[in-house]
């Protein structure tokens, strides 16, 4: 099949197809960026639509399994003609999901995942999101050891595509005067202390990056057994999450990667919008979604159609400036192009984001623009 699946006669709502994960290790980013793209619907169909027709949202959960991850998407492509997939979370399920995309040429924007692979240079409708790829993330890394002049780090590596491509990076930059050690987990591992006992008691860098679903109780159970560090560093793990997980103890130089730019104007009006409508902070995960149902409202747009063909080259040609750090411009092959990352820091005080909290973010680090990876041919 494949050629324009999403194209119909012009009429009813356009269906924007869901293959997330609300249960498993990932289930909190798949309901985070779900509200993030229903908000997105709710304003852009208070507004008109797209095209003079409501958006709409058929979702359904990948339980973080990838063959149900593909059977989801590829239902939601030959049952509901979905002019657009989003939501693969986690490299695994995301290299199950891909060949579909592709194949069937329907757009499809990855949540989370960062294994390189994922994407070649043949890709044509295969999108990255907030979760950047590994190379990207360990450059923002990198460039921060060399910045604050780093000389100790360590990782905890899971042991999947993007827990691997991530030490491997750092890997092969890190050298000279920097010691570098990695500690390789199970991907549910739990107990990570017989692994952090196996690091440096100090180090400049503690990486958390390369063990998402870990970021947190790597970070509570290092405090445990006396670790110390400068900064630690997760993956794109929701900012609200953190702070009601680990509570106080964030403020101790925990700190999340992200792409949305919470400390803009822009990222506070969506985020006063958002709690008056639903009573609850507007994450950077929810950021995400509601960004990315926009770019494909404005490629649907510049279409002209839901013909899923145009569609997808109206998104490669898009520069579309919201809430992210950089406005949001791909590659042929559907990487971000000279995106810019966000170190979110935490300190003790009032904030107005989240609301009612007492810890609020603060900009730890943040990149230069950093260069699509260009995967091998």
């Amino acid at each position: 099949m494949g050629g324009g699946n999403g194209d119909d006669d012009g009429e009813g709502p356009i269906t924007i197809g869901g293959a997330q994960p609300y249960s498993g290790p990932f289930a909190l980013y798949g309901n985070m960026h779900t509200a993030g793209v229903e908000f997105a619907i709710e304003e852009i169909n208070e507004n008109g639509g797209v095209l003079g027709r409501e958006l709409e949202l058929e979702a359904a959960d990948t339980e973080s399994n990838p063959s149900e991850a593909s059977t989801i998407a590829t239902r939601m492509i030959e049952q509901h003609n979905a002019a657009a997939i989003v939501g693969p979370v986690s490299s695994d399920v995301v290299l199950a999901v891909t060949p579909v995309a592709e194949s069937q040429e329907v757009p499809m924007f990855i949540t989370a995942g960062g294994d390189p692979e994922e994407l070649t240079q043949d890709s044509r409708y295969t999108y990255r999101t907030v979760g950047p790829n590994a190379i990207t993330a360990a450059r923002l890394l990198i460039d921060l050891i060399e910045d604050r002049g780093y000389e100790t780090v360590g990782a905890i590596t899971a042991d999947y595509a993007w827990g691997h491509a991530m030490e491997n990076a750092l890997s092969d930059e890190l050298g000279g005067d920097i010691e570098f050690h990695s500690e390789v987990a199970a991907f549910q591992e739990s107990d990570f202390a017989p692994h952090l006992r196996n690091l440096p008691d100090e180090v400049d860098l503690l990486v958390g990056t390369s063990h998402p679903p870990g970021v947190h109780p790597i970070f509570q159970q290092a405090l445990e057994i006396g670790m110390e560090w400068d900064l630690y560093t997760t993956a794109t793990a929701p900012t609200t999450a953190s702070i009601e997980t680990i509570g106080e103890d964030i403020t101790q130089d925990y700190t999340t990667l992200t792409i949305p730019d919470m400390f803009t104007d822009q990222f506070a009006d969506v985020a006063e919008r958002f709690y008056e409508a639903t009573g609850e902070a507007f994450d950077t995960t929810i950021a995400a979604g509601y960004t990315t149902t926009h770019v494909i409202a404005e490629a649907i747009e510049a279409a002209g159609s839901t013909d899923t063909v145009d569609v997808s080259t109206e998104i490669r040609n898009i520069e579309y400036d919201g809430l992210y750090a950089s406005p949001v411009r791909y590659t042929e092959w559907g990487e971000p192009d000279d995106i810019e990352l966000v170190l979110t820091g935490y300190e003790s005080g009032d904030s107005p984001w989240p609301p009612d909290s007492d810890v609020r973010p603060v900009e730890e680090y943040r990149s230069d623009p950093i260069p699509a990876y260009e995967p091998s041919e």
